[in-house]
Formats: structure tokens, C-alpha cells, sequence
């Protein structure tokens, strides 16, 4: 393709815009060029996100997750604290619930 004459029939295209032929064909690049950006950010984000999973596949377990037995070890009083202070929650939800606090409404 001569490189020549495309530059030349893209300058009357452009200089011509105004009439409906010449605009139909600028729309129609327009279109294709704006298909061709999209297709391309697409096919970078999926190579992207691909090498990313890749890398994280192929990293060691070791050091990408903590280790499943290293947690915080249980301490009986504190635990036996947590629960006392469940049930206290529980009696005072019934305690509420029986005798419900006398609320004016302030809509009225």
C-alpha cells in the first residue's frame, strides 16, 4: 500500500468533513479506532492479571500464607471472662425485653 496516497486521502477526508460521505467515513475509522484501543487495554489487562496469578501461583505456600498452627493460644480466665460477659449481655437483652424502656416518641 502506498503510504503516500493513504496520507493524502485521509487529508481530503479530513478537509471534506463536512459532506456525508466523507463523514461517514471518518466515523467509520473513528469506530474501528476506538474498537482497536479497547481490544488492545483488554488484551494488556488480561496478560497483566495473567502474569500476576501466574506469580502467585508459582510462589512458595510458605511465605505467601501464615502458618495454620501459630495462632494466639487460649488463656482459660479470659476466656471464661468473654463468656460471663455473653451471659450478662443475655440477661440484660431479657431484662429489657420484659421491661422495656419508657421512650417518648418524638414525632408527636
Amino acid at each position: 500500500m502506498n503510504w503516500i496516497l493513504l496520507w493524502a486521502r485521509a487529508r481530503d477526508t479530513w478537509q471534506y468533513r463536512h459532506e456525508p460521505e466523507q463523514l461517514r467515513i471518518l466515523t467509520d475509522t473513528y469506530w474501528r479506532a476506538i474498537l482497536l484501543v479497547a481490544f488492545f487495554v483488554t488484551l494488556g489487562v488480561a496478560l497483566y492479571s495473567g502474569t500476576k496469578l501466574y506469580t502467585f501461583l508459582l510462589a512458595e505456600q510458605d511465605s505467601v500464607f501464615p502458618s495454620r498452627g501459630g495462632g494466639a493460644s487460649l488463656n482459660r480466665s479470659e476466656l471464661q471472662g468473654v463468656l460471663e460477659m455473653f451471659e450478662a449481655r443475655r440477661e440484660r437483652y431479657e431484662f429489657l425485653k420484659k421491661n422495656p424502656p419508657k421512650i417518648s416518641d418524638p414525632s408527636r
